[in-house]
């Protein structure tokens, strides 16, 4: 199965969601995770615009369906990836799951 710019759009697709767990990780925004995430998006930018990175990274033009159908998956995935972080903190207690059970109790004196 031939598929030329298929490749580009799910680089494009994880690219832009990973963009959004990059600015949900990097909260509080400060000036210098703001430049990490601009830093980070400038280069996807210079990646798809310089041609020899293009053609380094196979990144075909895709087709206006394809980009448009990805366009709806990323719109889709993003409000439910941010109400998951919106809900993380009621699903697991303050302390995180298990915090003082199992073997793994690094750095505690056993008693």
């Amino acid at each position: 199965m031939n598929l030329p710019g298929f490749p580009a759009v799910a680089t494009w697709s994880l690219l832009a969601l990973g963009l959004v767990v990059l600015v949900l990780v990097a909260r509080p925004l400060r000036p210098l995770r703001v430049l990490l995430v601009a830093a980070m998006a400038s280069g996807a930018v210079l990646v798809s615009a310089v041609p020899w990175s293009r053609q380094l990274f196979a990144l075909a033009v895709p087709p206006l369906a394809a980009v448009a159908w990805a366009a709806l998956v990323v719109a889709v995935a993003v409000p439910l990836l941010l109400a998951a972080v919106a809900a993380a903190p009621r699903l697991v207690p303050a302390g995180g799951p298990g915090r003082d059970e199992g073997p793994c109790r690094v750095g505690r004196g056993r008693s």
